[in-house]
């Protein structure tokens, strides 16, 4: 209805009178079911971007501060998470075996064929909106404001979901000296709530909305930390690879390593975040393709290596799949590992939060760009250069989300 309202009244404004007709008259309107279907030109896209860079220096724009360097360090944070933590044991353990190492080649052509669409989308349409943009451009007004709410809603429930997550990690962190301290509940009525979750949250929501700047320096420092925890894994593992668990190497044949591809693909979900930032990057045709392909091509090898050392480590029917890196660690006596594994688990799940909290605000600024959402959260803040607005909604609308409700 909303839609349908926003269409009646823009073409009572805009559409021109028919030429010989009676003054006060206008044609007959175009149906509704075919204005939803209207898309937006990518000339009147670049011309409203070239309107607002040619007011950058009056502070009511996003700011271009994000080089490539950022970039591929924030398709990273947005693909390593607890994916490569919990998947690659599942699809070792009960697909693919051994072979997960090719699992995530297969996964990661898939993932590259994928990133080289959104490089050739964001280079030449570099606005703020990721596929809800592409999809305006193409699939039509309607198709747009749908696929905008479910990507609201994949970051919304992500969000919640990994600090529901991660307030479990630190209290295994710390369950020897404070036993259940940071999953603690409390009732108000019917309805169980947990501060710490949604507080989480909003600490982590409070770099993006500060600051573009800001939430790369923080991003880019947990990238580093999490980074370094699986480079330990992976040399400080290979001392404890035995070759006989590599054999047989496929157990479930081709199939398994397919089924396993398809299982740990999920892993790769995230790049699209860099497209997102495609109004704060200093110069996108060049540093957005850059961004998307290069952090695909980093966590690639990266994946392929830590799945190599833990199936190394550790026969494929012994592997734990719930958190099999640091089980790795734990059978083989590693016990420094398993802490250094642990928080790097908790900070790979803060990460991918992050990266949420920055997507989000800015699909918003987007879609109420063009009236398919309230103006108010179109408005940049003149002292942050960020839709400080829809920044602070949506991290308190998460944050609401991850205190009253659990995985079940």
């Amino acid at each position: 209805l909303g839609l349908m309202a926003h269409h009646d009244s823009a073409d009572r404004e805009t559409q021109p009178l028919i030429p010989g007709s009676k003054r006060g008259t206008s044609p007959t309107p175009t149906p509704w079911w075919r204005r939803l279907q209207r898309t937006k030109p990518v000339h009147q896209f670049l011309s409203e971007q070239a309107e607002r860079d040619r007011i950058a220096g009056t502070g009511k724009t996003l700011k271009r501060e994000l080089g490539a360097w950022d970039l591929v360090l924030l398709g990273i944070a947005g693909i390593v998470g607890s994916g490569i933590f919990v998947l690659s044991g599942v699809a070792a353990r009960t697909h693919a075996g051994p072979a997960v190492m090719l699992s995530f080649g297969v996964s990661s052509l898939a993932a590259l064929l994928s990133a080289l669409c959104y490089t050739e989308l964001a280079s030449n349409v570099p606005i703020a909106g990721s596929a809800y943009v592409y999809t305006y451009l193409s699939g039509g007004e309607m198709v747009a404001f749908l696929i905008g709410w479910n990507m609201i809603l994949e970051y919304v429930v992500g969000a919640s979901m990994l600090a529901i997550s991660t307030v479990y990690y630190a209290d295994s962190l710390v369950v020897d000296h404070l036993p259940n301290w940071f999953v603690e509940t409390f009732k108000w009525g019917p309805i169980s709530i947990q501060p710490f979750a949604g507080a989480f949250l909003l600490i982590l929501a409070i770099p993006g909305a500060i600051g573009v700047r800001e939430s790369s320096r923080v991003t880019n420092l947990v990238v580093f930390v999490v980074m370094s925890t699986l480079l330990a894994f992976i040399f400080g593992g290979m001392e404890h690879i035995d070759k006989e668990n590599y054999h047989p190497f496929m157990t479930n044949g081709f199939g398994g390593v397919l089924s396993g591809a398809a299982l740990v693909y999920l892993a790769y979900m995230g790049f699209d975040a860099v497209a997102v930032s495609a109004e704060e990057t200093r110069n996108p045709k060049r540093h957005l393709p850059i961004g998307i392909v290069g952090s695909v091509f980093i966590v690639t090898t990266l994946f392929v290596a830590v799945s190599s050392v833990m199936v190394g480590m550790v026969p494929v029917e012994e592997i734990d799949v719930e958190a099999p890196l640091s089980e790795a660690f734990r059978s083989n006596n590693v016990v420094w590992g398993e802490v250094v594994l642990s928080v790097g688990a908790l900070l790979a799940s803060a990460m991918n939060i992050l990266v949420s909290l920055y997507a989000m605000p800015r699909i918003l600024l987007s879609m109420s760009r063009d009236g398919l959402f309230f103006s108010w959260f179109g408005v940049v803040n003149e002292r942050f250069k960020t839709p400080l607005n829809a920044a602070i909604i949506t991290a308190l609308f998460g944050a609401l989300v991850a205190m009253v409700f659990s995985f079940e």
